[in-house]
């Protein structure tokens, strides 16, 4: 399936583009992760800073239901998580 791994930790640890190398390097990103057995695309290359902020900006809307739902559920449960993670009693 295409969407598995989109936001992947190896995509995320890669170099930033730079104007001299962003189209050599946008290109062998995507060639690779269009090539592996499940499909992969770097994040960062869904928007660009405008609309990233855009999204960002709607993202803090109490309408996008999402994140105040996920800041809910951490507010939450974030001493169990924390806990689950350590593997310690609390």
């Amino acid at each position: 399936m295409i969407a598995e791994g989109l936001c992947d930790a190896e995509s995320k640890s890669t170099p930033a583009l730079t104007e001299g190398n962003a189209s050599d390097k946008f290109a062998t990103e995507v060639l690779q992760g269009l090539s592996r057995p499940s499909k992969t695309w770097p994040c960062r290359f869904f928007y660009d800073p405008n609309r990233s902020e855009l999204f960002e900006r709607i993202t803090r809307l109490l309408e996008y239901y999402v994140t105040c739902t996920e800041t809910a559920i951490l507010r939450s449960h974030a001493d169990a998580m924390a806990c689950s993670i350590l593997r310690e009693e609390c």
